[in-house]
């Protein structure tokens, strides 16, 4: 179920973001290091405050707050930046069956 965003600018966000199928994919370091970039990357563009996050294997929460832009514009940055980083990581690593696992 999908609820429509609405975006209040001084508040704090939750998020999670799931990998594709719940694949557990971050339970290794390279793949780590790709939502580590991620966060760090928005954070030095000024897009967010992050004030926490936690990495599972499958999945990541974080709580943080948008500067300057809908909290609509941080989500779809963040999973932008991480799968074009994801995609070339396994593309370097020649796992051509999980890139035909997110293909789909």
């Amino acid at each position: 179920m999908s609820f429509p965003s609405h975006h209040e600018p001084s508040h704090a966000y939750f998020g999670t973001a799931a990998t594709c199928g719940w694949r557990p994919i971050l339970a290794s370091p390279p793949y780590v290091q790709i939502i580590l970039g991620s966060f760090d990357w928005l954070r030095k563009a000024r897009r967010i405050l992050l004030f926490g996050f936690v990495i599972m294997p499958s999945h990541t929460h974080a709580l943080l707050r948008p500067l300057d832009r809908p909290i609509s514009d941080v989500v779809r940055d963040f999973g932008s930046f991480t799968a074009h980083e994801l995609v070339q990581t396994l593309r370097g690593q020649g796992d051509d069956l999980l890139l035909a696992h997110f293909r789909r």
